[in-house]
Parts: structure tokens; sequence; C-alpha cells
């Protein structure tokens, strides 16, 4: 085989090879999956929600897909209530706020 040979197709092989990774890094993470792996954050966890729509969000000049979503625990009695906001591509829990309700 000659060395044009080699070379075009280490080419593609280069090409494939990172057009695969990064079609892996930019591509959505499954919302059901991230609920899931928040609740296994807290404990007694009785209900959850997560908004299946991605949105555009924005913090510390860095902006993002995000998945929102709630979390409500039942530790002791006592009862609390938590909103969560999810990276849509890495996972990664990016802000989690109590909810409190004036009863």
């Amino acid at each position: 085989m000659n060395k044009k040979w080699w070379i075009g197709s280490s080419i593609v092989v280069t090409v494939l090879v990172l057009s695969y990774v990064f079609s892996r890094r930019y591509r959505l993470k499954n919302p059901y999956q991230l609920l899931e792996d928040i609740k296994d954050k807290f404990n007694g966890v009785e209900s959850s929600f997560i908004v299946y729509t991605p949105e555009r969000y924005r913090k510390f000049g860095v902006e993002t897909e995000v998945f929102r979503g709630g979390v409500t625990t039942n530790f002791d009695n006592y009862r609390e209530e938590f909103e969560f906001i999810v990276d849509a591509y890495t996972g990664q829990l990016i802000d989690c706020l109590e909810v409190t309700h004036d009863n």
C-alpha cells in the first residue's frame, strides 16, 4: 500500500472518531435519567418532577441548556420542597433552592 492511502485512511479515521466524541458530548441527556440521579442525592423523596423541555440559562457568564425540576422530601415528619436546575448536556446540578411556603 502506498503512502497516500495510509494518510487518507488516517484522516478518515480521525474525523470519524472526533465526530463521534463531539456528538456524544453535545447530545442532550435523558431528562428521566437526570431526575433519577438528582433523587439519589436526597433522602426520603416523596415526589419529584422535571420539565422535559430544555431552556436557555445563564449563570456566571456561561450560557447553556438546562432542565428544571423539583423534589419533595419527607424526613422525620419534616417536609421540604426543592427546585433544581440541571445542565442538559453534562447532567451537573447547577442550582438547588429550597422552596418555602407560608402557611
